[in-house]
């Protein structure tokens, strides 16, 4: 059964089911994660699933927040509810936002470059998020990869 037909009515089928690792800290999720680490539970995150298991759902325009600033965490008593000013601010009192520009950046500083490349570049360290093979695109969706699908005369 696909993910996104999965019923998970209690807290206990949402850690069963994303195999969470408890510690005395924070839940966190065990299984597939989006990009920024948020655990995934089909096309929705887990930390919004657990919030609505806990507390119902989650009203129009208001977003689920991380105490802990952990993202695959799960646990209830991390999350919080808040609009996307109250996340910028949250972020900015806790120190997470980066306030230069231009040059002094970080992303420009050699040393960033540097432990963000060769070996330690996204690529190397997950390599099994690579779409290769039957995995890529033009297996996938070959219509986009040739000339007749870019709209282009032959």
């Amino acid at each position: 059964m696909p993910a996104h037909k999965l019923v998970l009515a209690t807290v206990s089928d949402l850690l069963s089911y994303g195999r969470v690792d408890i510690t005395d800290d924070c839940w966190v999720w065990g299984r597939t994660c989006w990009v920024k680490g948020y655990g995934r539970v089909g096309d929705l995150r887990a930390h919004r699933v657990m919030w609505a298991i806990v507390n119902g759902p989650i009203p129009d325009g208001l977003q689920v927040l991380h105490h802990c600033d952990n993202p695959p965490c799960v646990r209830p008593d991390h999350l919080f509810l808040g609009t996307q000013l109250d996340n910028m601010r949250d972020m900015i009192a806790k120190g997470r936002k980066v306030t230069v520009r231009g040059d002094a950046h970080p992303s420009k500083r050699p040393e960033y470059r540097a432990a963000m490349s060769g070996e330690n570049h996204w690529t190397r360290r997950h390599p099994e998020r690579i779409a290769r093979g039957d995995r890529h695109g033009s297996k996938t969706h070959p219509e986009k990869f040739t000339r007749a699908g870019r709209g282009s005369q032959t």
